[in-house]
């Protein structure tokens, strides 16, 4: 009789303390999108929480990420753990009081994937919570594809060009600058205020056109790309099929009788 009274309140009393405890042992994680030179605020809420975040990278880039212990209130030891694209186990790992950091030279391009957690998070009490802050750098490497930046001031009317594989800020003189564009270019022109001739090495169709304001930008193969301002002087856009002017005419920016506008369209 006591038996048959008592077991069935076992089971109920078993029931309520499971439910009750289960929000406390898996409240959600944090995860984010690391932004190169940033970082972002977090805190391990409880034992046991691994936070997440990614981020891509190239072939040859160098990283490094650090997790920094923030907390007055608790007793956290940062750790990071990296994996890569094709997931299995860490790369590299780094455990320490205050300040854990990871330096890696990217092998393999894609995804790359930040746990963030406390190295006590198998412990019990009140160790392993507190805030902290994930810092990440990425250093583009030599392969990447992206161009070197140069400068150049004109002085005199002499034909410049501007060379491929180079993004090239062009200061001009100020009587008329004749700038030559190789394919694969990338030449932003300013002060570019006479009659001018631009050559394109590169047939005017595989090229379109817009603006904004009243700076033109011509975008082709290759990776080519002219960004020039307009003015009310009459300035000479030379392909290998076609010459065309480029002049603002009773408040339209117009190349040949072609109204540029903010929106990107094939040059006619």
């Amino acid at each position: 009789m006591q038996r048959s009274s008592i077991f069935p309140k076992l089971i109920i009393f078993l029931f309520v303390l499971t439910a009750a405890a289960a929000p406390l042992l898996s409240p959600p994680a944090n995860a984010g999108t690391l932004i190169n030179g940033g970082h972002v605020s977090e805190e391990i809420t409880f034992m046991g929480e691994i936070d997440t975040f990614t981020f891509t990278a190239n072939p040859g880039d160098h990283v490094e990420i650090r997790m920094v212990d923030t907390t007055t209130d608790g007793n956290l030891v940062p750790r990071i753990e990296l994996y890569g694209p094709s997931g299995g186990d860490f790369l590299k790992y780094a455990q320490n009081y205050t300040v854990s950091s990871i330096e890696y030279t990217i092998l393999e391009g894609g995804t790359y994937t930040i746990l963030a957690k406390d190295a006590n998070s198998s412990s019990l009490g009140e160790i392993g919570i507190g805030s902290y802050e994930l810092h990440y750098v990425n250093v583009p490497g030599p392969n990447t594809g992206q161009k070197e930046t140069i400068y150049k001031v004109l002085t005199n009317s002499a034909a410049y060009t501007a060379q491929a594989d180079y993004v090239t800020h062009i200061y001009g003189c100020m009587g008329e600058n004749t700038i030559i564009l190789q394919l694969g270019a990338d030449a932003k022109l300013m002060n570019v205020l006479g009659s001018n001739t631009i050559t394109i090495e590169s047939r005017s169709d595989l090229f379109s056109v817009s603006r904004s304001g009243a700076t033109v930008i011509f975008q082709g193969p290759n990776g080519t790309n002219l960004s020039i301002p307009a003015t009310t002087t009459a300035q000479s856009i030379v392909f290998n099929d076609k010459e065309l002017d480029l002049m603002i005419n009773s408040g339209n920016v117009k190349l040949g009788n072609q109204a540029i506008n903010t929106t990107s369209s094939s040059i006619l």
